[in-house]
């Protein structure tokens, strides 16, 4: 990357700057939304876990 960066013109290399960033930027994006359906899935197992357990009388949501 650097070396791209080097042979690169000041325009060039801001719109490759510009373009990472927005890459990087979907990527980060698309973590957040697995990692927050990852929880809410574990959240439900685990409460149906707790049901199967202890019963349903005995949880607390």
């Amino acid at each position: 990357m650097k070396q791209a960066e080097a042979k690169l013109s000041p325009e060039d290399n801001a719109l490759l700057e510009q373009y990472d960033n927005i890459w990087v930027n979907q990527i980060s994006r698309r973590d957040e939304l697995i990692y927050s359906a990852a929880l809410m899935d574990g959240m439900l197992l685990g409460y149906w876990v707790a049901v199967i357990s202890r019963g349903i009388e005995k949880i607390e949501v």
